[in-house]
This record gives structure tokens, C-alpha cells and sequence, in this order.
């Protein structure tokens, strides 16, 4: 008995489990947990960007063959990224353009309008409708210049894809000449010639043809899941476009950046012959023209790649970005050139104080990308012995390490600044880097919103602020530096609206805007304050405008105040 008590024990066991594996159980919702019901996270080799919400699908690290596989072209290597799954959509363009008040033109809004297409569908969408549900929401959105299309991308904190990129997401290792294969079929993409369209999805923007939304032919999806690298809309990438590309191109993660003055694009389009919408077709578009065939998608690179002559930024041959020796902050560098400055006079919000606006001329110059902070400020005092006349320790604990320096003088802020091989910004130098150069009111673009930046009325973060002061039954305070990167300036400098308002070296005048000097402008003629720019935790909407001007007692100090450093770039260059 003893001998095969085991194995009944065991048929035991087995009977058991096959009467669960064959008895019915309750279904799972797609996406969700079997026992709790609650939203899945992403599988892995996905992500989703947290700041339009697009659904991102990795590509591997490894080497490809790029070009025509019987053709010229070339053995490649690259490291992993994240792709954009579709193309952007009008959505979330809509959503950029909204956030940021940047304006791409008009062509693109040709999808909110409300038309009749020739297939009889009611493209609908008043500009200053919200956005329903529905086909316009997912079309990619077309219309855009290249330009336009890196700038959604910066906002979104990713990057245009390389050819290398583009068409490794569409054959992956395989020598595939369309996503799906090597074989022309009609079926599985939007373009010249295409069968089996649903006429009542079709947006018709040329010659009876148009953009179909996102995901509509998951048939001819690439071998990672990517949908329509053929086909719907040609694509922005990030590259140069030159005639012969593989001359010359770098065997690991090749982006190119000589050849036309034209960028490239790739994919084809609804108006495109099939052959054109081969992975490896490539044509030459001017990045400054928009255009109803093409779009464009991001990636999340793992590996910094620099854009080829990028229009924001004109180094001539300085780092972009770099670290200070001395306390090791970091800092962007704004190129030298013509801005302009001010309020324009349509702007009701601002005082005589800020006109009129005005052009000057600015010497490149690098500025902190973070306000600094207590405990860089500490680092200063143990270092260089300085006695401050502020008491600034008063705010200096172990839960402010992080948060801008306050209670700090104008006198205290310019000794950190010599210590740290820099100076206090002036105010022209400061509104650039906090605007760029599209005259934006807030640093994030056009339109107020109150959770972009620490300020009177933001909520959101309110629990996490340094209880400072107490207004309304309300704690205020500051927050850490860079808590809001979603607010940041277009070049990608921090806090410059709200937080702790940042002195600057001019001194101030209500009137020094009507006749400063046309060339590195400083107010030199001494007066009574000190100029102050950003506005702080205190302030509402009206006194964080990038334009906002206001002035101090040098000698005062208070939880308001704080500063950030300028370094000249010829000063940079010595180094």
C-alpha cells in the first residue's frame, strides 16, 4: 500500500487541475488585470509618452542593412530606441499648439475645419471647438513644415527619427523593401492606386485622395508593430538630404548632416506610387514648407543625437549644453544675434515700463538651466568664506537642498556669480533665454496655464512646496528646481516664470526700454532698485509674463528672491 499511496496522491493532483484547465472562467477585459480588473502597464518593449500620449514600441540595439537590398547601400549599427507605433495626429498636434501657443500656420488647420469630402463624410472641427472623438482626432496631421515638426518633437521631449532609424522601425534585420515584405500589395496601405479603402474614412485633401487615421492598415504593419511607414503621409526625418547618402555615413547610428539644403523624407504617401513608398525611397523636401502629404512621428532615443545645422541653435562650434567647473551647474548656451525685447503694444497685461519692443543685438552667451540652490549656495559659503547679508540659512534645511536660494541680496547673488567665473544675467539676457526667439508671453508659449509653474494659483504640486507663507489659508513657498519641465523656456531653461523671482545686474528704470542701447544692453545709470525678472511663487499670471519688469532695494532680501548665472561664451572659449 505504502508503495503506491504516491502515485494516488498523484492522480489526484492531475484530476484536479485538468477539471480547471477545461472548466470555463470569466474573461478579462483587453489591457486589464485578471484578478484586480485594473489597467495593465504597457508590455514590455512599449512605452507611453507621458506628454501627448502616444504609444511607442522599441526597436532593438543591432545591425541592419540600410538602403536597397539589391542595391547601394549599407551595413549599419544602431542603438535602441523608442518609435512613435503612428504618426502624429491632428489631436496631438492640437494639444502642442494649444500648451504652447506656438504657431505652425495655417495649412495644418485645414483638418479642424468642418467640410464635405467626395466620399460624402462630414469632416467637422471649428477651430475653437473642442476636439470629439472621431476620424479627425486620429488623422495624422499634415501641413507642417519640417521645422514645425521638431519643434512638436522638442515639446514632447523626443526627437525626429534618422533614415537609419525609419527604416530600421519599418524592415527591422530582415532585407524587406516594404514593411510587410517584398511583395506590392495594394491591400495593405493608403496610396496611388490602393484597394480596399473605406471611402467613408477617407479625409480628401488632393485629386479625390487623402489621409486615412491612424492604425487603418494594421495588415501592413512593419515587423515591430509600426503602423503605416508606408503609405498615409510621407515623413520628416531628421537628416540632411544628400544625393548620395552613404558616402561617407558613419557605421553606427548615421545621421546625416551635409548634402542639399533640403531635409529628408520618407514612407510615401496617399499620393504616391507604391514604389515610392518603399522602405528605402527617399526624396528631398525644403524643411521650411508645409506640405498635405507629409507628417511626421518621434523617438525616444537612448543615445544623444545631434541635430544637423539645427535652426534653434547656432553654436559656431561651442557645446550646446555643459556643466560649470566650479559648482557644476548646468548651462545652455543662448547663440549671439538680433531678438527682440519688450511687450508688444497689443498686449493689455503690460505696464509703459515694458515698451516699447524693440530689436537688440545679444553676444552668445551661457546661462544656468536651474535657478541656484541652497545647496550650491552652501557649497559657495563653506568654500570661499563669503559672509552673506542675507539669512539665507533661515530657508536652509534638509528639505530645501533642492529649492532656488532665498533671502539672499543683490551683493550676495553677484558674489556667487564672480566665484562661479560668471555674472548676474542682464535683462535682455535674460528675457531671450526666457522667451526664445518667437516672442513667447509665458516661457511654455502663449496661454496661461497655472500648473506650468510655481505661482499663486497652481495646485497641483501645492502639498510638496516649502510651507514659506501662509495666505488665504493657503501655504506658499518654493518648490525644487526643474519641477516643472513641462513650463520650461525653448531653449530648455528652467523656472524662468515663478519659483523665486532672479536678480539681474542693470539697474531699473520704468523708462530704460525707450532708449537702450541696440548692442548687449545693460542699464548702467545708478538708481534706487535693482532689476528683477520671472516673478515669484507670490505672483499671479500678469507679473510672470516674460516681458514683466520690476526692481528692488539691492540691500533687501527676502523668500522672493533668488538668481541664477550668466557666463559670456568668449569666456567659455578661453578655457
Amino acid at each position: 500500500m505504502k508503495k503506491i499511496l504516491p502515485f494516488i496522491i498523484a492522480g489526484i493532483i492531475a484530476a484536479i487541475a485538468l477539471v480547471w484547465f477545461i472548466s470555463p472562467k470569466p474573461k478579462t477585459p483587453a489591457g486589464k488585470n485578471a484578478q484586480t480588473g485594473t489597467p495593465m502597464p504597457p508590455a514590455k518593449g512599449t512605452k507611453i509618452n507621458p506628454v501627448d500620449g502616444a504609444e511607442m514600441i522599441e526597436v532593438p540595439a543591432g545591425r541592419f542593412y540600410m538602403g536597397d537590398p539589391n542595391g547601394k547601400g549599407k551595413q549599419v549599427y544602431l542603438d535602441s530606441c523608442y518609435i512613435y507605433k503612428n504618426e502624429v495626429t491632428i489631436g496631438q498636434f492640437r494639444k502642442f499648439t494649444a500648451v504652447t501657443g506656438y504657431n505652425a500656420g495655417e495649412e495644418w488647420k485645414i483638418l479642424l475645419r468642418e467640410e464635405k469630402s467626395e466620399g460624402g463624410v462630414s469632416n467637422y472641427l471649428d477651430q475653437e471647438k473642442k476636439l470629439p472623438e472621431g476620424i479627425n482626432r486620429d488623422l495624422p496631421v499634415v501641413g507642417i513644415s519640417w521645422e514645425d515638426a521638431l519643434a512638436y518633437c522638442r515639446w514632447a521631449g523626443v526627437m525626429l527619427p534618422t533614415e537609419a532609424q525609419f527604416e530600421k522601425a519599418g524592415r527591422g534585420s530582415t532585407p524587406n523593401i516594404y514593411p510587410w515584405g517584398n511583395e506590392e500589395d495594394l491591400t495593405r496601405l493608403n496610396c496611388e492606386g490602393s484597394t480596399g479603402l473605406q471611402g467613408d474614412k477617407i479625409f480628401v485633401l488632393e485629386k479625390g485622395r487623402g489621409i486615412m487615421p491612424r492604425g487603418s492598415f494594421p495588415q501592413g504593419a512593419s515587423v515591430f508593430g509600426i503602423n503605416d511607414l508606408s503609405g498615409n503621409a510621407s515623413e520628416w526625418c531628421l537628416d540632411i538630404f544628400s544625393p548620395s547618402p552613404f558616402d561617407n555615413m558613419d557605421p553606427k547610428n548615421p545621421v546625416i548632416s551635409k548634402g542639399t539644403k533640403f531635409r529628408t523624407v520618407k514612407g510615401g504617401s496617399f499620393e504616391s506610387p507604391v514604389k515610392n513608398c518603399a522602405i528605402m525611397a527617399r526624396e528631398g523636401r525644403d524643411p521650411a514648407k508645409p506640405s498635405l502629404s507629409i507628417g511626421f512621428r518621434g523617438v525616444m532615443n537612448n543615445t544623444a543625437i545631434i541635430v544637423p545645422d539645427d535652426p534653434l541653435i547656432k553654436t559656431g562650434g561651442l557645446p550646446r549644453q555643459k556643466n560649470n567647473t566650479t559648482d557644476d551647474a548646468p548651462m545652455v548656451l543662448i547663440p549671439g544675434g538680433k531678438y527682440n525685447i519688450g511687450a508688444l503694444s497689443s498686449d493689455s497685461e503690460a505696464g509703459k515700463e515694458e515698451k516699447p519692443a524693440h530689436e537688440v543685438e545679444l553676444d552668445s552667451y551661457y546661462i544656468y538651466v536651474y535657478e541656484v540652490t541652497n545647496a550650491q549656495f552652501n557649497r559657495f559659503v563653506q568654500e570661499s568664506g563669503y559672509k552673506p547679508e542675507g539669512e539665507w540659512q533661515l530657508l536652509n534645511n534638509n528639505f530645501t537642498q533642492n529649492h532656488p536660494v532665498t533671502e539672499i541680496s543683490f551683493n550676495d547673488a553677484c558674489a556667487y556669480a564672480k566665484w562661479a567665473g560668471g555674472r548676474l544675467p542682464t535683462e535682455a539676457e535674460w528675457e531671450i533665454a526666457a522667451k526664445g526667439t518667437d516672442g513667447r508671453k509665458y516661457p511654455w508659449g502663449n496661454k496661461w496655464d497655472p500648473e506650468l509653474c510655481n505661482n499663486k494659483d497652481m495646485k497641483k504640486l501645492r502639498d510638496k512646496t516649502a510651507k514659506l507663507e501662509k495666505h488665504n489659508n493657503i501655504w506658499y513657498g518654493t518648490l525644487p528646481v526643474g519641477s516643472f519641465p513641462q513650463g520650461k523656456s525653448p531653449f530648455g531653461v528652467m523656472d524662468m516664470a515663478g519659483n523665486a523671482a532672479e536678480w539681474c545686474i542693470d539697474w531699473f528704470s520704468e523708462d530704460y526700454y525707450k532708449n537702450s542701447p541696440g548692442k548687449n544692453p545693460v542699464n548702467e545709470s545708478e538708481g534706487d532698485d535693482r532689476s528683477m525678472r520671472g516673478g515669484s511663487f507670490f505672483e499671479k499670471s500678469d507679473r510672470l509674463r516674460t516681458t514683466a519688469r520690476d526692481g528692488d532695494d539691492p540691500e533687501k532680501w527676502c523668500n522672493l528672491y533668488g538668481f541664477r548665472v550668466v557666463i559670456p561664451a568668449d569666456k567659455i572659449k578661453k578655457k
